[in-house]
């Protein structure tokens, strides 16, 4: 039960964001430039050994440059990053950077505490093992989500990687004997929902929950980030609404059920304003389904500048003009800049 100063607490934050909200959504149509940041998705690098059926990232050939360590550390110690919640350092596949203990690193230096969620195929899992130890040992915020597509040759079969399944299982196992050690870590075991994967996603659920991880499910869709225009093969909607009736109750499964119910999904986006995508060279870009526009490189220069740009400008009447998506992320920092009460 809450204490009266909980209670008192928790009434005057919800009063200031109602206040809030109408400010925010004032920002946002008139498009002045008075937000920070709380969540960035940093693609780390366009390289990845797996063969996903429903992500082409793997047939990049012209990779981008990397940004070092060094520059990913300036890049956040700037005081546009202030009120960074959480980073999603993602690829690619991040285990193939070296340097990733590095980079992590120097990510919590500038942003001391925030919540880093690392996403992997476990295609290296000492790698992955050593990197999580090393985090831990110093007293990093981790997330780390790992894909499993089913269980099984299942899942090697979605992932075009025989022997996938087997590196993931080791790489989960040893990830909870850390967690044993540092409580503190998150582990994510997350299914790309699609029809390669509708009938494994039961086996799925029960394979994380025997594990004693978190069980996150995604629905496959199209995007310049994952250049899979015209792949993606969906579930059909009733197949795809009694997946969704299986999972925990929440705001967005509730907002997932009504689009596969033929309701719109349009809202009113804060990509560019809240939140949006690093990509490997340092480009930013509004989102994943708009990874292809890029307004600005922040390794040559500051946010300031950037987002003070006419090209700045159109990308967010862009964002204000897009039909909507079913991204987790997107939606909820979305919904809870102008009306927080759709999350409860």
């Amino acid at each position: 039960m809450m204490s009266s100063s909980q209670l008192i607490g928790k009434s005057y934050r919800g009063a200031k964001l109602l206040l809030k909200s109408p400010i925010n959504l004032i920002k946002r149509n008139l498009y002045i430039n008075d937000f920070k940041p709380e969540l960035v998705v940093f693609s780390l690098t366009d390289r990845c050994q797996s063969r996903c059926s429903h992500c082409n990232i793997w047939k990049i050939r012209d990779y981008r440059k990397e940004m070092t360590p060094e520059e990913i550390g300036r890049i956040f110690s700037d005081s546009f990053f202030s009120e960074m919640k959480s980073i999603i350092v993602s690829g690619g596949e991040i285990t193939l950077r070296h340097d990733l203990k590095n980079v992590l690193w120097n990510i919590n230096n500038a942003m001391p505490g925030i919540s880093i969620c690392v996403s992997t195929n476990g295609l290296l899992p000492d790698r992955m093992i050593d990197t999580v130890k090393y985090c831990m040992e110093h007293g990093l915020n981790l997330v780390v989500g790992i894909s499993l597509d089913g269980v099984g040759e299942k899942h090697d079969n979605v992932r075009g990687m025989p022997g996938n399944f087997k590196k993931v299982d080791y790489l989960v196992d040893e990830l909870v004997k850390i967690r044993d050690e540092y409580p503190r870590l998150n582990i994510i075991l997350g299914i790309t929902h699609s029809e390669s994967t509708h009938d494994s996603v039961d086996e799925t659920k029960a394979y994380a929950m025997g594990k004693g991880v978190d069980f996150v499910p995604q629905i496959a869709e199209e995007g310049a980030f994952y250049r899979n225009y015209g792949d993606i093969k969906n579930t059909s909607n009733e197949k795809m609404l009694k997946v969704l009736s299986t999972l925990k109750d929440s705001s967005h499964v509730d907002f997932a059920i009504r689009f596969f119910m033929g309701d719109p999904v349009k809202f009113k986006c804060f990509a560019l304003n809240k939140f949006f995508v690093l990509q490997a060279n340092g480009d930013i870009s509004p989102c994943l389904r708009y990874s292809n526009i890029f307004v600005g490189n922040l390794r040559t220069q500051s946010p300031a500048e950037i987002y003070t740009t006419e090209k700045m400008i159109k990308a967010k009447r862009m964002v204000k003009n897009c039909k909507g998506c079913l991204n987790t992320w997107v939606w909820d920092l979305s919904v809870n800049s102008y009306d927080p009460s759709l999350l409860n």
